[in-house]
């Protein structure tokens, strides 16, 4: 076994146990040369020297990809046996215990030696997503605070916005410092866990991404398959349970964050995402509730951001942490609940016109080895009550934090006003002046700026015709004709406003002349162009009244 010229006696442990006798042939053993046969021949007898410390083996077989050893097993020391063999056995076999056609069966199987990295790589990929998160909530606090000084992204350099110190160090403590602390929790929780069942795994792997959110979380490698059930349930739901514990504080502070920023979301400003809470979320706004229509600060996101990476993870399907459990819980019976639950994803994306989960299922069935979901080595023992109340717990909190359409693009809102007056055509005497009222209304679905002024014929204002625009709120602004500056004001979404007009005409104006005024209303709204681009453009309207000198 030293010579490392001379073949292995059978393969080693790869990706899933050594398969059941069902899938065996022995009819027709493997043959090796003599001096091979020899060698194998010791080895399976020291294994079979240890195996029978714990177990008693009445019959040997030897596969193409494993030694079946058949055994009696005692059913009350079974679990603790079993673990002091693995235990036995470490670094060089992967043992995996089975029932199958009334025996129990122990396939040996060689571990394959890998030679792994040292933790620069994580320590690299960490620095990375530092980074890249860091960038992200400086673009998501630029974008939050531009809004809440009044101003519009468009009119500022964003490059130069984002990486400015003071947008970076509040996008890092805002956004990137607090998602990082979830994910962190999440990956961390399932290494500590794993260690306690004595299985390998590798320190978290931080995955670095481009905005807008800097990251696609954090993994950690398995560098050992799962021993039993317990401690299969145990890795899987301790990452969801660890996460949370720091996503629900987040977005506690991040709701608080809310209020006290106060950024109203009534702006006209599009292009930012609807965020949709799940049940948990619910529950907690009416403990730590917010005023209505503000948006989100950016640790709030995060927060919102981490809860939805514990339902993702929740998910029972395939190898994530909701496949771990329900594997566990349920047994070979996970796979068609993993089947069950992609049909239902895909049907609840229909019926609710969302279909980001899609790139999940993809990596579940592409990257994340579909549905099947390898057993633990020990798939024989039982869950303690114990054991199903983690399961259940894990269960519910996918239940609660999961939404069926958690975000989307907010769309284009819609942009209107109108302007209508008392009257079309009045009548003025030399030398006085006369007032009306006209009404402008928001007809549009957010509240909008707006700016009016009057026109005449040049000539006319020559001669001493004059108009004036009067708007009163808690102040009171007025506009004459001769004004370089219309008069501006806002107007909130499905309200009205009344603007006074006064129209003056001179001593000297002739008995039967006419003038026409033009009232003028513009404002700014956001379009989408044939190129799909989001701009703005100017839009106005108008009206015009006839002014008779009588």
């Amino acid at each position: 076994m030293k010579d490392p010229d001379s073949p292995t006696p059978f393969p080693p442990y790869q990706d899933t146990p050594a398969p059941s006798p069902s899938r065996q042939t022995y009819d027709e053993p493997p043959v090796y040369p003599a001096e091979h046969e020899k060698r194998m021949q010791k080895e399976i007898e020291d294994l079979r020297r240890k195996i029978g410390r714990f177990f008693t083996v009445y019959e040997i077989r030897v596969g193409l990809d494993a030694v079946a050893f058949h055994c009696r097993v005692n059913e009350e020391t079974l679990e603790e046996n079993f673990e002091l063999l693995r235990n036995l056995l470490k670094p060089d076999y992967i043992p995996v215990l089975t029932y199958e056609g009334g025996e129990h069966i122990l396939f040996v199987t060689k571990k394959p030696q890998v030679k792994y990295k040292g933790t620069r790589v994580n320590l690299i990929l960490l620095i990375l997503t530092i980074i890249t998160t860091t960038i992200a909530g400086s673009s998501l606090w630029l974008s939050y605070d531009t809004v809440r000084a009044g101003q519009s992204v468009s009119d500022i350099d964003v490059l130069a916005g984002i990486f400015s110190p003071s947008n970076l160090v509040f996008g890092m403590l805002f956004f990137a410092f607090p998602l990082l602390l979830i994910l962190g929790a999440h990956e961390t929780s399932h290494y500590i866990m794993a260690k306690r069942h004595g299985v390998a795994a590798s320190l978290p792997f931080f995955i670095p991404m481009i905005p807008p959110l800097g990251t696609l979380g954090a993994v950690i490698s398995m560098r050992e398959p799962i021993p039993n059930k317990k401690a299969l349930i145990d890795i899987g739901a301790a990452g969801p349970i660890g996460g949370l514990i720091v996503a629900i504080p987040v977005a506690i502070v991040g709701l608080i964050l809310t209020d006290v920023y106060n950024v109203s979301a009534q702006t006209p400003e599009p292009g930012g995402l609807i965020l949709y809470n799940p049940l948990l979320l619910i529950g907690i706004n009416s403990l730590v509730p917010t005023k209505a229509d503000l948006l989100a600060h950016p640790t709030f996101f995060a927060g919102w951001v981490g809860i939805l990476v514990t339902a993702l993870n929740l998910l029972p399907a395939g190898q994530l942490d909701g496949g771990h459990i329900v594997r566990a819980l349920f047994g070979k019976r996970a796979r068609a609940i993993g089947l069950a639950t992609i049909i239902i994803m895909l049907f609840l994306g229909f019926i609710f016109q969302y279909f980001g989960y899609v790139f999940l299922i993809v990596i579940i069935m592409v990257l994340g080895g579909g549905l099947s979901h390898p057993p633990p080595l020990n798939d024989i023992t039982g869950l303690d009550r114990r054991r199903v109340m983690v399961g259940v717990v894990a269960l519910i909190i996918f239940v609660v934090s999961f939404h069926p359409a958690p975000f989307q693009t907010a769309e284009l809102p819609k942009y209107g006003f109108e302007l209508d007056s008392e009257l079309n055509e009045t009548a003025v005497a030399p030398g006085g002046y006369i007032e009306f009222n006209t009404t402008v209304s928001n007809i549009g679905t957010v509240k909008n700026d707006v700016f009016m002024n009057i026109t005449m014929n040049q000539s006319k204002v020559d001669e001493g015709w004059n108009a004036s625009l009067i708007w009163t709120n808690e102040e009171t602004y007025i506009y004459n004709i001769t004004d370089s500056d219309p008069l501006g004001f806002t107007v909130d979404d499905k309200e009205e406003t009344n603007v006074t007009v006064r129209i003056s005409a001179p001593s000297s104006a002739a008995i039967n002349e006419n003038v026409t005024l033009k009232l003028n209303l513009r404002w700014t709204s956001w379009v989408r162009n044939d190129l799909g681009d989001i701009i703005k453009r100017e839009q106005s309207t108008y009206k015009e009244i006839k002014v008779s000198v009588e």
